[in-house]
């Protein structure tokens, strides 16, 4: 994966991710796809 790629999921999700009006209760994954592949990360 491309690490600035890889830079904005990790962005996305912190960005999100703290928002409580964007989140449900009990978190969730974040996924951003390339051109060939689909990347997910989990929710901790």
């Amino acid at each position: 994966m491309d690490s600035v790629l890889f830079n904005k999921l990790v962005s996305m999700s912190n960005r999100y991710g703290v928002n409580s009006e964007l989140v449900l209760a009990g978190g969730g994954n974040t996924s951003i796809k390339d051109k060939s592949a689909l990347f997910v990360k989990a929710s901790a």
